[in-house]
């Protein structure tokens, strides 16, 4: 009886706990946190908060599941190395010294969405998003979105013919040349 009471004090302990969790909130955090990272050139914490495995199974869709576990990992390995040398220093030119505006993230199943723009010189309003979704308990950006455009889709149009054509160690090979 002991026992049952004690489980039964500790799931309302818990309970509140997991009633309370807000994805849009860890959401928003993870990309504000992800943004300081770029700001402060410290890219090796904010490709942590990146859901790589994810972001290349998207680029690659079926194809990703014909790779051996060795392919895989060395094609998240190509994939991360070109976000840090591409686009982070991409996004630091926009991020640097402009503020971003949060609209208020969107709960679309499993995933959350989080809007935001900037003003870029003065007059140019640059829109865009950030698709999130939790991953071993934390929320982790897995997609870019720009013009209503996913940044997985627009890379995959590039890529997965390369792939197709030429093969693996072809599309690493182009890949790590772009990131130089």
């Amino acid at each position: 009886m002991k026992k049952i009471i004690s489980i039964f004090f500790s799931f309302l302990i818990l309970f509140p706990v997991c009633l309370y969790s807000d994805p849009a909130k860890e959401s928003l955090t993870t990309v504000k946190k992800m943004i300081n990272f770029i700001r402060y050139k410290k890219n090796e914490s904010a490709i942590k908060l990146i859901d790589i495995e994810t972001f290349s199974k998207s680029l690659l869709q079926e194809e990703y599941e014909t790779l051996s576990e060795e392919q895989k990992k060395k094609f998240q390995y190509t994939i991360q190395n070109y976000i840090i040398s591409k686009s982070f220093p991409l996004a630091l030119k926009y991020f640097q010294k402009i503020d971003l505006t949060y609209e208020k993230p969107i709960l679309k199943g499993k995933e959350v969405e989080i809007p935001a723009s900037l003003l870029y010189q003065g007059s140019e309003k640059v829109q865009f998003s950030w698709i999130l979704a939790e991953k071993n308990g934390t929320y982790l950006v897995k997609d870019f979105l720009t013009e209503k455009k996913l940044a997985s889709e627009v890379n995959r149009k590039q890529i997965l013919p390369i792939f197709k054509q030429k093969g693996f160690e072809e599309l690493i090979r182009q890949i790590e040349k772009a990131s130089k």
